[in-house]
């Protein structure tokens, strides 16, 4: 019986689902921004970031 050796780069591995994340994270957030659940920020007052990067906040329910 023959064995298969994979070798796996973690670092690529973790780029590529970082990116696939991000992808599917933006996609979320345009659909919720469209369907006017979410909005973006407006200038700072409300909005935030974590690592950075801005986030947007769920429209109030007035």
């Amino acid at each position: 019986m023959s064995e298969k050796i994979v070798q796996l780069n973690e670092e690529v591995i973790k780029g590529q689902l970082k990116e696939l994340v991000r992808g599917s994270v933006e996609e979320a957030l345009i659909e919720m921004y469209l369907a006017g659940v979410i909005r973006p920020p407006d200038g700072g007052h409300h909005g935030g970031s974590v690592g950075g990067a801005r986030y947007l906040h769920r429209r109030s329910a007035n």
